[in-house]
């Protein structure tokens, strides 16, 4: 992880990972207003949604976790991207993709659990 870091995701909506064909898809999550998850790790990790057109820069929150088992709430309110790439507005109709990852040149221990959306 010297190079780019390292980090750990999902699909929301991607066919193939049922065994079908086809390609990743959105998923309409206006539904709700924010996303849960336990975490605890030994770095600071970058949480992020990806939507069509930010595959570089996506949206997201940094968070300092510790090595306690923490619930953290993001409102789709908080996210924003870092700034460097294609700058594109957060649309909750339009998610991909649930990210996280840590910066290079770390020795990293951290664990995601119970990811949920919420109104």
């Amino acid at each position: 992880c010297s190079e780019w870091g390292g980090g750990t995701g999902f699909d929301l909506n991607n066919p193939e990972a049922n065994g079908e064909t086809g390609e990743r898809a959105v998923y309409d999550a206006s539904a709700y207003r924010a996303i849960s998850f336990m975490a605890r790790g030994n770095v600071p990790v970058r949480f992020a949604l990806e939507v069509p057109g930010t595959m570089d820069d996506l949206h997201g929150v940094d968070l300092a976790l510790t090595d306690e088992w923490t619930e953290y709430v993001i409102s789709f309110g908080d996210l924003r991207q870092e700034g460097w790439g294609t700058a594109v507005d957060f649309d909750p109709t339009q998610v991909v993709a649930v990210l996280f990852s840590v910066a290079q040149d770390l020795e990293f221990d951290v664990a995601v659990d119970d990811v949920s959306f919420h109104e």
